[in-house]
């Protein structure tokens, strides 16, 4: 069993960060849509400089490029250029590489493991006592906290649930499944009406692959379960594991995946999606933007839906995934004057004008308080705002190691293995990487 990184101060960090995601995980996202009155706040003061804005997002760079424009009309003599990297690499590297990058001032960070590793390795300011923080919903801000303190705050709330195209449900006949072998027979009945039931990505985009595997673990596995698989104290083998590898076996066998599922990019899921050749995306709501750019015309036609994993649905607890990411915050190792812009910018994304502009224009809610959704695909998909959702689980396993080797495992029954064989071939490496 390998320890730690030195740069972990800790499991009880982790332990302490997963009380607070969980107690996120109960909370009903309606908060997101009220429009709570935003304190008045001087505008903060902003010293001429360049600096860096980091995330992964690139179907945003657009978007961002006109709230960058309007900002630096604000304050002349600053200048923020997007670093923008695939999010994959981004989860790999973006840690160490904004460590040896104080001109990386302001950045973006995923929910979970990153976030963790980051405030955990010192790389977010504390931004406890930061006026900005009152602007996001105080529901949506354990994501940003650890050990009680403000590392961050999010500006996505999201829905890591498939995106579905209403169109070619009513053409074939089918709805929303509501139960298990609904959902199998949905595939069954859409492969036969000529169609890719999901247009599954299993190459290249560990993180998309793995979308679906939150709608199976919210039903199918306790916070503590899938939190204690990163030390080892659960393990894969484990008859609750065993039951979600094996949903999807159930999945494979109806023909819920591509032909070539493991060949399938997320660029060519996206595609296959906004052509009409497959009837459903499983990852998530954050992907309407990108199927629109790609087909406008899909705009309006996109809901989700929640891949019950019960056969009956009144054993379901859960209705739902969302998920409260994106976690922005300023870089401990810029120079005060770095760390004054991004602070500012930060300010600037949050109040509520601005963030209405990036929300109506990418197709994502957002937690900050105030928002009006004019984007159709957002007011189409607001009703799970308010419904009983869960954090997405799958962030919950902080050992990135770990969490990957179970996407991994996962991904391979996709590709033609059994439940038992994968779990069987995993299962060491998995307890390999645990900590201790």
């Amino acid at each position: 069993m390998q320890k730690a990184p030195a740069l972990r101060r800790g499991f009880a960090s982790a332990k302490r960060f997963i009380a607070l995601a969980a107690a996120s995980a109960l909370v009903v996202g309606a908060g997101a849509t009220m429009a709570h009155a935003v304190p008045s706040q001087a505008k903060p003061a902003v010293p001429a400089g360049e600096i860096e804005f980091w995330h992964w997002r690139g179907e945003d760079k657009a978007v961002f490029d006109q709230l960058i424009a309007r900002f630096q009309n604000q304050n002349p003599g600053v200048k923020i250029t997007q670093v923008i990297t695939p999010s994959t690499p981004y989860q790999a590297n973006a840690f160490q590489q904004l460590r040896n990058n104080p001109k990386g001032a302001a950045f973006a960070a995923f929910r979970g493991p990153q976030f963790w590793q980051m405030a955990n390795g010192g790389l977010f300011k504390d931004i406890s006592n930061e006026a900005f923080v009152k602007n996001v919903n105080p529901n949506s801000l354990n994501a940003g906290k650890l050990t009680g303190k403000q590392y961050g705050v999010p500006y996505h709330y999201l829905f890591n649930m498939p995106v579905y195209n209403t169109e070619i449900f009513q053409k074939v006949g089918v709805k929303p499944p509501t139960n298990w072998p609904q959902f199998l027979d949905m595939c069954k009945k859409l492969k036969a009406a000529g169609y890719i039931p999901m247009a599954w990505i299993g190459s290249g985009a560990r993180g998309q692959s793995a979308q679906i595997s939150n709608a199976i673990l919210a039903n199918e596995a306790t916070d503590s379960e899938i939190f204690r698989l990163g030390n080892g104290q659960t393990k894969v083998t484990d008859p609750w594991f065993r039951t979600v590898a094996s949903k999807y076996e159930d999945m494979r066998n109806a023909g819920c995946f591509p032909d070539n599922p493991l060949g399938t990019t997320e660029a060519a899921a996206n595609a296959l999606f906004a052509q009409g050749r497959a009837a459903i995306l499983p990852t998530g709501s954050f992907s309407m933007g990108a199927v629109k750019a790609l087909n406008p015309a899909m705009e309006g036609k996109m809901q989700l839906l929640m891949p019950i994993s019960k056969t009956n649905a009144k054993d379901a607890k859960f209705e739902g995934i969302h998920n409260n990411t994106f976690i922005m915050g300023i870089n401990n190792t810029s120079s005060p004057t770095q760390q004054a812009i991004a602070r500012a910018w930060i300010d600037f994304l949050t109040k509520p004008i601005n963030a209405e502009y990036y929300a109506n224009g990418t197709s994502q809610h957002a937690p900050v308080n105030g928002v009006r959704y004019t984007n159709p695909d957002l007011k189409n998909t607001a009703e799970w705002l308010t419904k009983n959702t869960k954090l997405a689980p799958r962030f919950l396993i902080l050992n990135l190691g770990v969490s990957d080797e179970v996407q991994d495992l996962l991904i391979g029954i996709v590709g033609g293995k059994s439940a038992d064989a994968a779990i069987t071939e995993f299962a060491p490496r998995i307890a390999a990487k645990a900590w201790s």
